[in-house]
């Protein structure tokens, strides 16, 4: 079972939200398994994000990797789905991305 995502962008168009969870975390070390070493613009859009995708996505940060993250942070996975699944809706929702991508 992997996460369903749909690749709208959504969270890559949020990266600098990324700090937040950061502090939440405690893990704005760069040794941190979940550090975000990318630059991002004032909007808050990753650097990676080209082409309305992520060009990195088969080697992206542990923080940008649901499955990842999970098993880091020793969560249930159905659970931490559910989770990111009701955050992803909710961006997509804000964003006002079509409908057949919500998970």
């Amino acid at each position: 079972m992997t996460f369903p995502c749909s690749s709208c962008g959504c969270c890559c168009k949020r990266v600098n939200k990324l700090y937040e969870l950061h502090e939440v975390l405690g893990v704005s070390n760069p040794q941190s398994a979940f550090y975000f070493p990318y630059k991002w613009n004032e909007s808050g859009v990753c650097e990676n994000y080209l082409d309305n995708k992520c060009s990195i996505y088969e080697t992206r940060p542990t923080i940008c990797n649901v499955d990842k993250t999970a098993k880091l942070l020793k969560l249930k996975k159905k659970e931490f789905y559910q989770l990111n699944i009701e955050a992803c809706n909710q961006m997509m929702e804000e964003d006002d991305i079509d409908l057949k991508f919500r998970l």
